[in-house]
């Protein structure tokens, strides 16, 4: 299993793609009825992701997909598919 899970994770470095977890800091509802989350990353980074889901509230959990964008530096990468994670599912 653990063979399969590192030829998968190679694969996916291959094509600039890249799993992350944020945490919701701010949601700001915008003009046209989307709403902007600000999300943090363990790195301490702020993201601003457009969403349509009015239902999110500071303190909630995504996982993401990423795409680099081609380059080293993590300031032109970009959100492809955030996902909400329901932890209190957990208990």
């Amino acid at each position: 299993m653990t063979t399969i899970i590192a030829y998968l994770m190679t694969i996916i470095s291959v094509f600039g793609l890249y799993p992350s977890t944020f945490i919701v800091r701010d949601v700001v509802p915008l003009e046209n009825e989307n709403w902007n989350l600000y999300l943090e990353d363990s790195n301490g980074e702020i993201w601003i992701y457009e969403s349509e889901d009015g239902d999110t509230e500071p303190g909630d959990y995504y996982s993401a997909i990423m795409y680099d964008n081609g380059t080293p530096q993590v300031y032109d990468d970009a959100i492809l598919k955030l996902h909400y994670e329901r932890l209190d599912l957990l208990n």
